[in-house]
């Protein structure tokens, strides 16, 4: 965004002829902001932006680009230092590219050599530029009191990593850290960890940090309200279990967690009593250990064990385990390959779901036959959505019955209200799961349905001909059809009723 694009976001000023104020709308929607400027009538065509307070002009720049709101230096003597008072910075070294990377690293350099005041947010996108010459602007970070420090380097193979500074885990000011690609994130054994304001920590593929460094982090981070590891475990990991223990924690995202070369099997151990949101796609932990999470309320789960050697009723019955120390959630989402390792469980330890709220289950063909179970164990269930997974080789067989039970899910009786189905193609399993369901949910209100590209104009006509013979019963339900044409929605809305 240029200066010209962000002096359009500047409020209209309205002249009051009988009494020169000059009134400022909001420069923002949740905040505005009131100038009272003395203007004589022969100065109306003075530079107006020029007379805003610093804090004005400072908003005004902060919209831009670093090397953009610097660049305003030379429009007169009011704007030559105007700058020095943002406090909110973006280097990207691809905004000078025809300069060159030592022109980029000059930059930097008298950048943050002048400006001497407090750095509140520091952003590094750099995917040229070495990552040895980074150091030194984040030890200045650090020692200007930043608050939110975002590095980007380059995840090409060939570039080297960049050593975070160990002052960096001592540094008392800063809130949110977030780290992408080539960064080695490693504490040293004799460095201080202390890191009092941190409430955010994101790990976007990193993969050069260890368990000491997650330890000590999570042991000394007091005020850390989220983690974020989207990466595999390095091999320099140094443990085959990945152990988050905190307990101010209240949002934990892991995906893709692999064990490190050689090991045979990797451990999953959460133990955070505060924690209200997990998001958990593990596909190599043999072993999971969980203290009950009683405050959480959402949870997405996708678990699986790629490896060949493995007990898969053993296996099963350890996210039966998982389930067991979550199933007080309100919204739950689980993929096909937790519903999978359900069908190999025992009965006997199945959770009971009494808080959950909303259920989103992710399947293909015969893992449908978990459907029922999950629905007698939510009573208090009011919004279902299931969505089609492509099926493998195993065909699910007409004949097979999905709801074998006589006995009716209390959930379809007295507060299921919203159901819908995504990517519906129509075959024998997804035809059980409506006819039953719009038959049975006796307080239903909206039926959605979301209709698979692959199906064709007569298999279409027949599905939705049956889907409405289906809702007969269903007075106060309203159904909203919509098809996929390629990238083209094209919807229906069908009212039973109304």
């Amino acid at each position: 965004m240029d200066l010209r694009a962000v002096l359009r976001l500047l409020p209209s000023f309205k002249v009051d002829r009988c009494s020169p104020i000059i009134h400022s709308a909001s420069l923002m929607e949740e905040s505005s902001i009131e100038v009272s400027i003395s203007t004589p009538p022969n100065q109306q065509n003075r530079d107006i932006i020029s007379s805003l307070p610093d804090d004005v002009v400072c908003h005004i720049l902060s919209y831009l680009e670093t090397k953009e709101a610097i660049g305003t230096t030379i429009l007169s003597k009011r704007w030559r230092h105007a700058w020095t008072g943002l406090v909110d910075f973006k280097f990207d070294d691809q905004n000078y590219i025809l300069e060159g990377a030592n022109f980029f690293g000059r930059f930097v350099d008298k950048v943050l050599l002048v400006h001497r005041g407090a750095i509140k947010s520091l952003r590094f996108d750099t995917r040229c530029f070495p990552h040895e010459h980074m150091n030194p602007w984040i030890r200045a970070a650090a020692m200007q009191n930043v608050e939110e420090l975002s590095i980007s380097t380059d995840y090409s193979i060939k570039k080297s990593y960049l050593s975070i500074p160990q002052t960096l885990f001592s540094c008392k000011t800063i809130r949110f850290l977030q780290l992408y690609f080539r960064v080695d994130f490693r504490v040293i054994h004799d460095s201080v960890v202390w890191l009092p304001s941190l409430k955010v920590l994101h790990l976007n593929f990193v993969y050069s940090f260890d368990s000491l460094t997650i330890h000590k982090i999570l042991a000394n981070a007091p005020v850390l309200e989220e983690l974020l590891i989207y990466t595999q475990l390095p091999p320099n990991y140094g443990s085959n279990t990945l152990r988050i223990q905190s307990s101010s924690l209240k949002r934990f995202f892991v995906q893709s967690f692999e064990t490190p070369a050689g090991a045979n099997g990797s451990r999953m151990v959460i133990k955070a009593p505060k924690l209200e949101y997990l998001l958990l796609h593990d596909s190599n932990s043999e072993e999971f250990e969980i203290e009950r999470l009683s405050s959480l309320a959402y949870a997405h789960i996708d678990v699986r064990y790629l490896r060949n050697n493995i007990n898969h009723v053993s296996y099963a019955n350890q996210v039966v385990n998982l389930l067991r120390k979550i199933n007080n959630v309100k919204v739950l989402r689980l993929q096909a390959s937790v519903l999978e390792a359900l069908a190999k469980a025992s009965d006997d330890n199945f959770p009971s779901f009494l808080n959950l709220v909303q259920l989103k289950l992710k399947a293909e063909q015969n893992d449908w036959q978990m459907l029922p179970k999950m629905l007698h164990s939510s009573p208090k269930l009011e919004v279902l959505t299931l969505i089609r997974k492509a099926p493998r080789e195993a065909i699910f067989k007409e004949e097979s019955m999905i709801f074998k039970e006589e006995s009716v899910p209390k959930c379809l009786l007295s507060s299921l209200e919203t159901l819908e189905f995504k990517d519906f193609e129509g075959n024998a399993a997804e035809m059980q799961i409506l006819e039953y369901i719009l038959k049975k949910a006796s307080l239903l209100k909206m039926f959605r349905i979301s209709l698979s590209a692959t199906i064709d104009s007569d298999k279409e006509k027949h599905t939705l001909s049956k889907l409405v013979k289906f809702s007969e019963g269903a007075n106060t339900c309203r159904m909203l059809v919509t098809r996929r044409f390629k990238k083209t929605p094209k919807s229906f809305a069908y009212f039973m009723g109304l």
